[in-house]
């Protein structure tokens, strides 16, 4: 795989589609880890209830960029192709910086453990080189979710 992965290579692999993709590119990546970026925009409704006047963003979404990315990582690889992830648990997530409407994050995922149709990752969202989230993450791999049904 060639790097970087733009948008429309990642529309090709992970479901989400705005307003809800937080993955702009994909950096780099090998068997163990990947790397990408997000910058939350500016004009982003969110940003005009979280919070009026002091725009923060918010810690799930920080969360959902590290399991999009994981996503990614997962759905990139040929054994994984038209299978769905979906996010069963989050352990020890941590917020460590403010981030700020514009501020672009660094999106690190390492691989854990891939057992009995689950995986676990480490993920780290970073702003310029300094840690802003982190957390494990625990997905299920399945078949996608019908659209018609919603069921798997």
């Amino acid at each position: 795989m060639d790097f970087p992965v733009l948008r429309e290579g990642i529309l090709k692999v992970i479901p989400q589609r705005d307003p809800f993709l937080f993955v702009d590119e994909i950096v780099s990546a090998n068997t163990e880890t990947l790397e990408a970026v997000y910058t939350f925009r500016p004009d982003n409704p969110v940003f005009a209830g979280h919070f009026p006047g002091n725009p923060v963003v918010p810690g799930v979404l920080m969360l959902e960029a590290l399991a999009q990315a994981g996503a990614y990582f997962l759905l990139s690889k040929p054994e994984n192709a038209g299978k769905g992830v979906y996010l069963l648990k989050v352990n020890n997530a941590k917020f460590k910086r403010i981030v700020r409407p514009g501020e672009r994050i660094e999106l690190r995922i390492e691989k854990g453990r891939v057992f009995m149709g689950t995986a676990e990752c480490r993920a780290e969202a970073r702003v310029n080189g300094e840690s802003a989230a982190a957390a494990e993450l625990m997905c299920a791999l399945a078949q996608q979710a019908s659209p018609d049904t919603g069921c798997v």
